[in-house]
């Protein structure tokens, strides 16, 4: 609630007018404070309350009260109402320097959990016979689940009968198994037109797998009766369903994959995009776990739909102020100017990803080019609204001065 408290002395009982405007404006409004004893008096200017009168206008209306930080100068007077409205006459004149509550709020947003987005096969082995289960565990979430993908590989695919009728550059495919299935071409030909030598052209994607000892295959021509003996190695996981509430990426593991020991990892979801008032301007916020961002908001504190968000506000921050950043690079070689800050002209979050070029060459002491196109080397942001994705920009520190 925005309001000026008035202490002054009566001389006279009755009704008096108080009377206030912005400094440089050009006509009073006046509210009637009604003076039962002389002496001391409080009254209370509440900008939400409706003037009894302004001068010079028709209809009553509200003085201007302004919502950003301020401070503003106000100014008027107290005068017994038996004087005419307008007279210079018996005023006693006051001023006051008017900061508001700033209707915009700072908020901390912070992308807290999220479910796995996908999972990276780092180390395939070989020599399965079988599609291990996937396994998720840590990580603080639930609900997780995935599959192995399989796929053989050139030293795990061998002849177990020849066939014949074949001729060179045939392709052979091998039947069975659900997924894309692994191609041969005939090499070299043994007696009656057997395989003796083959290529491998496609190593397959098996989520059931065809078989392992004596696997039956077709071919492109007359060739017939060729099997093989298949193992396998683990092509790609594919996340069935991502589940929720991780806060970090939880590990991977495989059963049934015995002699083989595959390895992955997982990468969480960022969360929800989101979009919400930001003092005016509309700002559409996305964060990746562990992530967060300050912003300013006019509606109270956000609700968001995304659960894997928490929303605080933050009262050492303050949407008011403005202070000049500028990311400076520490060392030679590549760095993601991945930074966000809070501008503070129009209150929008914004995201510095070098206008949407990636890497750029840095030298030490050289400034990373800013702004929402990469294109200045410093911008105008609110104070401490500043930040830097985790697990990016190792590579620049920001320095900030007050705007000048």
């Amino acid at each position: 609630m925005a309001t000026i408290t008035i202490n002054y002395t009566a001389n006279y009982l009755g009704d008096h007018r108080v009377c206030y405007r912005q400094v440089g404006t050009t006509n009073y409004c006046c509210l009637t404070d009604t003076v039962s004893a002389l002496g001391p008096q409080t009254f209370i200017i509440d900008f939400a309350v409706l003037a009894d009168f302004c001068d010079g206008t028709a209809d009553e209306v509200v003085v201007t009260v302004e919502t950003d930080c301020g401070p503003y100068s106000y100014e008027g007077y107290i005068q017994p109402d038996c004087e005419v409205l307008g007279s210079p006459n018996n005023r006693t004149l006051w001023t006051a320097d008017f900061t508001t509550t700033p209707s915009c709020l700072a908020y901390i947003i912070t992308c807290e959990s999220a479910g796995v987005a996908s999972i990276t096969v780092t180390e395939p082995d070989g020599g399965m016979v079988a599609v291990p289960g996937v396994t998720i565990t840590g990580g603080g979430g639930a609900g997780a689940t995935a599959i192995a993908l399989m796929r053989t590989y050139t030293a795990g695919i061998s002849i177990s009968a020849a066939g014949a009728g074949y001729i060179i550059g045939e392709q052979v495919f091998i039947t069975g198994g659900t997924g894309s299935v692994i191609q041969l071409q005939v090499a070299t030909l043994g007696g009656g037109g057997s395989i003796a030598t083959f290529i491998v052209i496609s190593e397959g994607l098996y989520s059931v797998l065809p078989g392992t000892v004596g696997v039956a295959s077709t071919a492109s021509g007359a060739g017939a009766g060729a099997t093989f003996d298949i193992l396998y190695s683990l092509a790609a996981v594919t996340v069935t369903a991502p589940g929720d509430d991780y806060t970090s990426a939880p590990t991977i593991g495989f059963t049934g994959a015995a002699p083989a020991v595959p390895e992955a990892f997982a990468l969480l979801l960022a969360c929800d995009d989101f979009t919400t008032p930001s003092c005016g301007a509309t700002a559409t916020v996305g964060l990746e776990v562990g992530q967060s961002s300050v912003f300013c908001d006019t509606t109270g504190t956000p609700v968001l739909a995304d659960d894997g968000y928490d929303v605080v506000a933050d009262p050492a921050v303050t949407c008011c102020g403005c202070s000049e950043i500028t990311a400076v690079a520490l060392g030679s070689g590549e760095v993601i100017p991945y930074i966000y800050y809070t501008d503070a002209v129009t209150h929008d979050v914004v995201y510095l990803d070098n206008g949407g070029a990636g890497y750029m060459t840095t030298t030490p002491g050289s400034q990373i080019l800013l702004g929402p196109l990469g294109d200045q080397p410093s911008v105008e942001a609110i104070p401490n609204s500043w930040g830097a994705a985790p697990g990016y920009n190792s590579n620049f520190v920001v320095i900030a001065v007050a705007c000048s």
